[in-house]
């Protein structure tokens, strides 16, 4: 019975530890994607192509104006979170 038991816990001390490595490999990979996500969306590039599409879809709609007000909110609001992160 002894031998059964420790085992069993042997076992358990190994999901313990492989769970712990899963977490730190998660928490890493969630910093890397924030962070590259940040560096594509701070790109003036992309900052230009977002308000470009934007404004493109705003003036071939049939109501220009309220897409326009929206893709020009939209190029503030992601140059505004770029600066203050």
């Amino acid at each position: 019975m002894n031998f059964f038991l420790n085992q069993e816990i042997k076992k358990a001390e190994q999901a313990h530890n492989h769970y712990a490595v899963i977490c730190r490999q998660t928490d890493y990979l969630q910093k890397q994607a924030k962070q590259r996500a940040r560096l594509m969306m701070g790109k003036p590039s992309m900052l230009l192509s977002i308000f470009a599409a934007g404004a493109f879809k705003g003036a071939t709609t049939s109501n220009p104006k309220k897409r326009r007000h929206y893709a020009l909110i939209a190029f503030a609001r992601t140059a505004f979170f770029k600066f203050i992160t």
